[in-house]
């Protein structure tokens, strides 16, 4: 009896390291979003806007990429703290056909300009007319809020903050690519 409870208690340890070892090369995507736990595997809110280096974003131009959607405004110091990490995440995909990056605001395109210059902004920007329009392309999250859409134009997740380690309101930088990677991969 007592050796059967060794062996058993034996092979589930082996058993769940494999699969620990296995997982951690994954994203294991939530299926909520980390507020309201209601909008993963919606089709994404109507958005037609015009970002500052002069492209049109429309739901249709949303699908058949991955689609980081970032909402900040430039007072947000929690905005200000994801600047490098955003750089970082854009900087390596922006080549990368199946992804697309874009940052909202509702601030004024005369005081944005300078202000991406001297925060050294590499991703594209788009300013929509209010606070409004950003809570509700947001879904009212606060800042920062970070969206990914899937190809088909679909949440993938909503999250406030790009983070340097897990935490339940935000995302790693290093979940963030293995979730953009599942998203470019799945059929």
């Amino acid at each position: 009896m007592k050796t059967s409870l060794i062996s058993f208690l034996i092979i589930f340890l082996l058993c769940t390291t494999v699969v620990s070892a296995q997982q951690k090369n994954s994203y294991k995507k939530p299926d909520y979003d980390s507020i309201q736990n209601s909008y993963v595997g919606l089709t994404y809110v109507p958005i037609d806007i015009i970002s500052l280096d002069g492209r049109h974003i429309t739901n249709a131009s949303l699908k058949g990429k991955v689609t980081w959607l970032n909402f900040w405004f430039e007072a947000c110091p929690g905005c200000r703290n994801e600047f490098d990490k955003l750089n970082k995440l854009y900087d390596s995909l922006k080549n990368d056909p199946d992804f697309q990056f874009i940052a909202i605001t509702y601030d004024k395109k005369e005081t944005l300009l300078p202000f991406i210059k001297q925060f050294d902004l590499h991703y594209p920007v788009a300013t929509v007319n209010s606070q409004i329009e950003t809570d509700r392309l947001s879904y009212t999250h606060g800042y920062p809020t970070n969206i990914i859409i899937d190809k088909d134009g679909k949440v993938a997740l909503v999250r406030w903050w790009l983070m340097e380690r897990e935490a339940k309101y935000g995302i790693t930088l290093q979940d963030a690519y293995k979730l953009i990677a599942q998203l470019k991969a799945a059929k």
